[in-house]
């Protein structure tokens, strides 16, 4: 029933005698909270996951004064986890998340103003925002040196 597929089409893929859409393919694996690739393999998937940091995929942005590296494995289902610099007087435009997410933004070093929806927070470091990832974001060092964070978006199926 989670996966909105007919009953027929269910026991057909079941005894292993059909040949599924990718559009029923994703339907079970989110009815069944698992990632498309854990239905493929035959071998059950490993209990973790290590990401070499040259498989982790790096965006640079602002003429190269914003670097965002993805941390997290890309076939997360409801997490990601960004590694972000920020070099002096950079700004840059967050991308806004689907409705229901939330953004965390740990702030390490230096100190970044984030604004949310028109309102400018500063977030120095050691502390933490977080907002509805739906609202249009801004991310700034207005500082002399450096800034260092972590975002974390979570998406709520």
């Amino acid at each position: 029933k989670k996966a909105s597929l007919p009953r027929a089409t269910v026991a057909l893929l079941e005894s292993k005698r059909g040949n599924p859409s990718i559009n029923s393919v994703v339907a079970i694996a989110r009815a069944m909270g698992v990632g498309v690739d854990d239905l493929m393999n035959e071998e059950r998937a490993s209990a973790t996951t290590i990401v070499k940091r040259s498989d982790m995929r790096q965006t640079e942005m602002a003429e190269g004064r914003f670097m965002s590296t993805v941390v997290s494995p890309l076939n997360s289902k409801h997490i990601l986890i960004q590694e972000i610099s920020m070099m002096p007087g950079c700004s840059c435009k967050g991308k806004p998340h689907p409705i229901g997410s939330q953004e965390y933004f740990l702030c390490n070093e230096g100190e970044a103003t984030v604004v949310v929806d028109g309102d400018a927070n500063e977030v120095k470091a050691g502390d933490l925002i977080f907002f509805q990832g739906n609202l249009p974001h801004y991310y700034h060092n207005r500082t002399n040196r450096p800034v260092h964070a972590f975002s974390v978006v979570v998406y709520l199926d």
